[in-house]
């Protein structure tokens, strides 16, 4: 099929992702692109809104050869000017096909060895403290080479409770667990390495004096800084951190430099969220880790103006930069209902449906989905759950 003569094909994967639409609306409205949504089923957010262009299925992207074999197949048939991948696992799997691409496909991608260290938590941790970052105290070494079977008596004797675990490499979800103690340390710890990609899992000290995250996205092209923005998450999924579903627009002078200074580091290319909690008591900001992708709550920075999406296609595929307003000056907010309605069904032992409700409605502020959406959101999800018991049942 040839694409349309007078507007860039742009290829949007991941669309089942719910900020997947606010990438394909961005490209649409500033740079009138076609979009080629790419999703699991026809029923994924992308392919059902009104932004797609071409509407294609594909395997789930954990499934990584299948699904590059088919993000193959349809750059071949489609010859899109870019593919943008929206999720972790899309980016890995683009990263590993670039070479194999019909040339004159951008897909506006960091270097190979820049992507290897942000999805290995402990190399990005070892670079930031390289440059003088502050970077959380790791207890990992104590439990090297440790296996479930082996006497694990003082092991832990000279660690500080609470304690903070997480798979070292990037797995596509959130493989966290905060230990309050060490009665509790080894059944999260073995239960997170059954999980951990590899194995593998980082022990460091708690960051958490309060539950805020803070987020500094920048987009490098060619070696400069051409856009950045900053958040903070007062309320996020899982509480201990992950997923926004309440934040705000956020500017501190102090997460400027060291984040431009680690990426200029990688020699970046693209868009990156670093992330950071602060330390209580110096209140200074300690790295977390960095997204070498678009972010969950990337909704917020598109609402407020900071238009990375179709910045960066623009500069990839050499047309005009998109005629947007200046971004937003005053704080912009914005609740993300269907996650925090989702974990607080999955958690209802531990999460009160009143406080996610309440959450939601206040400080009133504005969703990041229309109330059709997400009431059509719940339905879908009660039906499922119906049709699901009854064929387990039946």
């Amino acid at each position: 099929m040839a694409k349309e003569s007078t507007k860039p094909l742009i290829m949007v994967l991941d669309g089942d992702y719910w900020h997947a639409l606010a990438v394909g609306r961005e490209l649409r409205d500033d740079l009138g692109a076609a979009i080629l949504g790419v999703g699991r089923s026809q029923r994924a957010p992308l392919l059902r809104s009104r932004y797609c262009s071409i509407k294609c299925t594909a395997p789930a992207p954990s499934d990584e050869e299948a699904y590059g074999d088919k993000l193959l197949s349809l750059c071949r048939k489609y010859r899109p000017d870019a593919v943008v991948a929206v999720g972790y696992r899309s980016v890995s799997v683009l990263a590993r096909l670039r070479a194999e691409l019909p040339s004159g496909i951008h897909t506006c991608l960091p270097p190979d060895e820049a992507l290897r260290v942000a999805l290995d938590k402990e190399k990005t941790l070892s670079l930031a403290q390289s440059l003088g970052m502050a970077v959380p105290n790791d207890y990992t070494g104590v439990l090297n080479g440790m296996d479930s079977g082996e006497p694990r008596g003082g092991l832990l004797d000279s660690l500080s409770f609470p304690l903070f675990l997480k798979a070292r490499h990037e797995a596509g979800r959130n493989l966290i667990a905060v230990v309050s103690d060490e009665a509790s340390f080894w059944k999260q710890y073995d239960a997170l390495r059954k999980e951990a990609p590899k194995g593998e899992v980082l022990v460091q000290e708690f960051i958490g004096h309060d539950t805020i995250t803070y987020g500094s996205a920048h987009l490098f092209v060619e070696g400069r800084a051409v856009l950045a923005f900053q958040h903070k998450e007062p309320r996020s999924v899982p509480r201990t951190g992950g997923s926004a579903t309440r934040l705000e627009t956020y500017w501190d002078p102090a997460l400027e430099e060291p984040t431009r200074s680690l990426l200029r580091a990688l020699e970046w290319n693209g868009v990156a969220l670093v992330e950071y909690k602060r330390r209580a008591g110096s209140e200074e900001y300690v790295l977390m880790e960095i997204n070498p992708k678009f972010w969950a709550s990337y909704a917020l920075a598109s609402t407020a103006r900071y238009r990375f999406a179709s910045t960066m296609v623009a500069h990839a595929i050499g047309v005009p930069m998109p005629r947007v307003p200046n971004p937003a000056p005053r704080t912009f907010r914005m609740v993300f209902p269907l996650r925090e309605l989702s974990f607080a069904l999955r958690n209802r032992e531990s999460e009160s449906m009143v406080a996610a409700l309440w959450s939601m409605l206040w400080p009133p502020t504005r969703w990041d989905v229309g109330p059709g959406t997400l009431i059509s959101h719940i339905l879908r999800l009660a039906l499922g759950r119906i049709f699901s018991r009854y064929r387990r049942d039946g």
